[in-house]
């Protein structure tokens, strides 16, 4: 979660209680970031002049200055509120000894929002045709850190291709399909889906949690070790997507090791190429798998049962969706070597093909082994 300062001043009146110089750490989810049931941990710094309480109390409530609710803490110096309903709170804090209470501190507040309206500026999704030239995809409002993922791609054009993207803002991105060096990079137009969440660490309402992030890497001979920001209870469903194009060359990205702390990553060129590449931004998505909605967002996210290869293999939804949904698909492993991506075909409200498409710049094998494949759909119900 995201960590929120501010300084407070506790201001006792007479000498028969003690004065408090305070340090409040809200560990809070801030009013861009939607969950129903947060823990938000109070923390403050306890009285350095001595004169030491007997213990604190907290107060909170949905109206300033009227708190309804209180807890004594004892000699604790945080406290965590759990499962607190949408709205906003105020909080204040004070101390006692044998002689009395001192007056509230300085009062501080902090909002917990529903469950978004999928129209949120806070999470996008929507399905664009594009072929081999850039083309500009604009945010339906602005993000702060937008992490912007396309992964996988229809199958209109049977020569091997992968997305690029460049140019990511808080108002939208540019992407395109770029076809292996060895091809003559003209590619017709194809369908992809995109998936937009501001970065951080979250938890739905059944406790499923979220990660969205980026790192930098120029691995492509080895993979590069990644960590999440929090420690998942289940190993997630893992999305990536390259989301710089500072080297022109065609780059794939693959992943192992994937577990509840991180992965491993690396990128891939070609096979005919010598394994170099420069340094570039990855996003990535991972989720815990799952399924449900949340404001006018259904969403299902899991693993196929069966693992993929170099064939279409079909995939059904557990639960059937309104309409095609919005897909997401990557591999969770990197069990064959060669360079591949993925490619869907035939989606709708109820399954989907997908399959792993190897290069043949090297030779015209193009064979691959089984992989496990996670994906994430999403359903934006108007």
């Amino acid at each position: 979660m995201t960590k929120i300062s501010k300084i407070f001043s506790y201001h006792i009146t007479t000498l028969l209680l003690l004065t408090v110089a305070s340090l409040l750490s809200f560990y809070i989810i801030p009013e861009n970031l939607y969950a129903s049931t947060p823990d938000i941990t109070i923390t403050w710094q306890a009285n350095t002049d001595g004169s030491q309480p007997n213990g604190y109390k907290l107060y909170y409530g949905t109206e300033s200055g009227n708190y309804s609710e209180s807890v004594d803490v004892g000699n604790n110096t945080s406290y965590t509120l759990s499962n607190l309903p949408p709205g906003t709170y105020y909080t204040a804090v004070t101390a006692y000894n044998d002689l009395g209470e001192s007056s509230y501190s300085e009062e501080t507040s902090f909002v917990i929002n529903d469950l978004p309206d999928a129209n949120s500026p806070f999470i996008e999704t929507g399905e664009i045709y594009l072929q081999h030239m850039w083309k500009r995809v604009s945010f339906n409002k602005s993000f702060s850190d937008p992490v912007v993922i396309v992964k996988g791609m229809s199958f209109n054009g049977p020569d091997p291709a992968v997305i690029r993207i460049k140019n990511v803002d808080k108002n939208g991105f540019d992407i395109r399909i770029q076809e292996w060096e060895y091809l003559d990079g003209w590619h017709t137009w194809e369908k992809a889906d995109y998936f937009v969440i501001e970065a951080g660490s979250y938890t739905l309402a059944d406790g499923t949690m979220i990660e969205a992030g980026k790192f930098q890497t120029s691995k492509t001979n080895k993979f590069d070790n990644v960590s999440f920001n929090t420690m998942f209870n289940k190993v997630p469903v893992l999305v990536t997507a390259i989301t710089s194009f500072n080297g022109p060359d065609t780059v794939a990205g693959r992943v192992r090791d994937l577990n509840t702390s991180g992965f491993k990553f690396c990128m891939q060129e070609q096979e005919a190429n010598v394994q170099s590449h420069t340094t570039e931004e990855i996003s990535y998505i991972a989720w815990e798998p799952s399924s449900g909605t949340f404001g006018k967002l259904h969403f299902e996210v899991g693993n196929a049962v069966n693992g993929i290869d170099h064939n279409f293999q079909t995939v059904p939804f557990n639960h059937a969706f309104i309409g095609p949904p919005i897909l997401l698909a990557d591999m969770q492993t990197t069990d064959g070597g060669n360079t591949a991506s993925i490619r869907w075909d035939n989606k709708n409200a109820y399954e989907f093909d997908i399959k792993i498409e190897e290069e043949s710049s090297f030779d015209s094998e193009i064979w691959h082994v089984e992989e496990k494949v996670g994906y994430m759909a999403f359903y934006i119900e108007q």
